[in-house]
């Protein structure tokens, strides 16, 4: 009876030690999962609710336009017009080197005029004149875009100026030759960053020799007079300039 005892005394001592480090495993993994238990991620960022609209990407913005800032010089091509009326014409080109509103090259301007003022006798005229020289454009101020700017234009040329007076039926050609210069403001507005257009005024200063019949507001005895003019007038033209 005695050895049954212990027997059975040891087998429950046995059962007893299983089932505490049975249940002392389990709370060691409770406690290992508890502390290694993750914190929530406020920066989770959660799925689109059903019906609400997606998000928008963001979408990096164009540059703005600098128009006479962008442009970076090349061929510059300038076409003039003004004093334009019944029968007249004047225009002009200019052909040069341009960048940033600066332009530099070579001009030719004409005129064609249906009629001249009446010359000595009242004999009536008609005819015209060219300018063949050196012109340029110099920025001086522009707005902080650079589409609108101000500048300064000024040309020195050689002139020469034919007259065709009609007399009894008989048709005479008269000429004179000379220099002239101009310089004045002008404003520049540029539709993009190679084409503009502006519009200039300018004081003009021109000197003539030749017949009396070939120079403006000149009466003579005869048409073929010898005479020498200075001239000073005010001009205004319209400007639209092109750099490729």
């Amino acid at each position: 009876m005695c050895i049954r005892s212990t027997g059975l005394s040891a087998v429950t001592v046995a059962v007893l030690l299983c089932a505490g480090a049975a249940r002392g495993a389990a709370a060691s993994e409770t406690a290992a999962a508890t502390e290694f238990e993750p914190e929530p991620d406020n920066k989770t960022v959660e799925p689109p609710r059903p019906g609400a609209p997606p998000a928008k990407k963001h979408v990096p913005e164009a540059a703005a336009p600098r128009y006479e800032h962008d442009n970076r010089g090349g061929f510059a091509l300038e076409l003039s017009a003004g004093g334009v009326s019944s029968g007249s014409f004047q225009g002009g080109i200019l052909a040069g080197i341009g960048v940033h509103g600066f332009v530099f090259g070579l001009m030719l301007d004409a005129a064609q005029e249906a009629t001249v003022p009446a010359t000595a006798g009242g004999i009536d005229a008609s005819g015209g004149w060219h300018r063949l020289g050196l012109a340029v454009r110099v920025p001086l101020l522009r707005t902080a875009d650079g589409r609108v700017s101000l500048f300064l234009g000024g040309d020195l040329a050689l002139t020469n100026r034919q007259t065709l007076v009609v007399a009894n039926g008989s048709t005479s050609d008269y000429q004179a030759e000379g220099g002239t210069g101009s310089i004045g403001p002008g404003l520049r507005f540029w539709l993009n960053n190679q084409l503009s257009f502006a519009y200039l005024v300018r004081q003009r200063w021109t000197r003539l020799g030749g017949s009396a019949a070939a120079l403006p507001d000149v009466v003579a005895d005869a048409p073929d007079t010898r005479l020498s003019v200075r001239y000073t007038q005010l001009e205004g033209v319209f400007q639209l300039l092109c750099i490729f």
